[in-house]
């Protein structure tokens, strides 16, 4: 059980307070990770960027063979940024 005013269950996750999940998904859909920045999820946030920047590099490697990666990292960015807002699943 939450103490009021608190993030966090007594496992000690955190959780996103008072965050609107239609926000959070359409921030993600504009830009990879912005979802996760309103909810308070900064090092997901700088992970999915940085699989980003590598998936670019690996696209300009390969002529563009790995850019269809970024798809699937939008679409997770998008998913996750809902369910931590909604709180199905907790902040990093």
């Amino acid at each position: 059980m939450r103490a009021p005013g608190q993030g966090a269950d007594i496992s000690g996750r955190q959780y996103a307070e008072g965050k609107n999940p239609a926000v959070a998904l359409i921030l993600s859909f504009f830009l990879t990770g912005i979802g996760q920045l309103y909810n308070g999820d900064v090092k997901k946030c700088l992970l999915m960027w940085g699989i980003c920047v590598v998936i670019i590099i690996l696209a300009v490697i390969t002529g563009g063979a790995a850019g269809i990666l970024i798809m699937g990292v939008w679409i997770w960015s998008m998913i996750d940024a809902y369910n931590v807002a909604s709180r199905k699943s907790p902040r990093w």
